[in-house]
């Protein structure tokens, strides 16, 4: 537990939570419980921490809060490649972002069209809906 500077915790891998009132799943690398809070902790084949692996934390911990009924302050991110935690405070701007994001989300499903273009044409190469986006 030191790499989340915390005494003690129960340690939970692989952890699938669903939030029906925010429409959102997702399966959790590890969750830390300690006595007073919840820690998400999100594995990375990356070098560094992208504005998608907060999002991703920040979402996670809102459904871990729902769901656990328990603080979520600040999760980690562990970059495997680089080998390293970085902590991630979860704070309102974080979690509104959140909320923005599965706004956007539920506009571009009502209204069926597709968002502009990301401008790092990089991120496309291992985007999942790559062969849907007629802009690559």
């Amino acid at each position: 537990m030191s790499a989340y500077r915390i005494p003690t915790g129960e340690r939970h891998f692989d952890v699938r939570i669903r939030s029906e009132k925010m429409g959102l799943s997702g399966l959790i690398d590890e969750l830390v419980i300690t006595e007073d809070e919840a820690i998400v902790v999100d594995y990375k084949m990356s070098s560094r921490v992208g504005a998608n692996h907060l999002l991703q934390l920040a979402a996670y911990s809102i459904l871990v809060k729902e769901a656990y009924q328990v603080a979520v302050r600040r999760g980690f991110i562990y970059l495997m490649t680089a080998r390293r935690f970085e902590e991630v405070p979860v704070e309102v701007g974080l979690r509104n972002s959140v909320a923005a994001a599965i706004a956007e989300t539920e506009r571009i499903r009502i209204y069926e069209y597709m968002p502009p273009p990301v401008e790092q044409l990089s991120k496309c190469e291992s985007c999942e809906f790559r062969r849907f986006c007629n802009d690559i």
